[in-house]
């Protein structure tokens, strides 16, 4: 993860065991919204259920049209400032973060677990993908 030699496991530094990754199309002014804490909202490639207590590292890319990835007006992720505070992203454009510290964890998300993708495009709407891996 982002340079970050990682092993699998839980409840540990330089630990991650869940990966979550999604293809998404948005219509016109639509939402998908994620939460990381909502065990049996997301499910990851095996079919798990995502339950994070950390988040180590995530990535969005903006594939078609214009997307903002958005802090929700409660519970937003730790790398929000405010509910106001968005990363607007147009086709091409990728934003990311490796969020694992010199002591090996990531960003706590036991309550904060939320944020959402928006399309900003209209029309024709938006395609996007996104990525995460986590530890519980």
């Amino acid at each position: 993860v982002g340079g970050h030699a990682t092993t699998q496991g839980s409840g540990a530094a330089n630990v991650a065991e869940r990966v979550y990754h999604k293809s998404g199309t948005l219509a016109a002014a639509a939402t998908d919204s994620f939460n990381t804490l909502a065990a049996g909202v997301l499910v990851d490639a095996h079919g798990q259920t995502i339950d994070l207590d950390e988040l180590k590292m995530i990535s969005v890319k903006c594939l078609t049209g214009a997307i903002k990835i958005d802090a929700p007006a409660a519970n937003f992720m730790g790398f929000f400032g405010t509910a106001t505070d968005f990363i607007p992203l147009r086709a091409g454009q990728v934003w990311g973060l490796d969020l694992i510290g010199t002591d090996g964890l990531g960003l706590d998300v036991t309550v904060n677990s939320k944020f959402d993708i928006i399309d900003t495009f209209g029309g024709a709407g938006s395609t996007y993908e996104v990525e995460f891996v986590g530890s519980t």
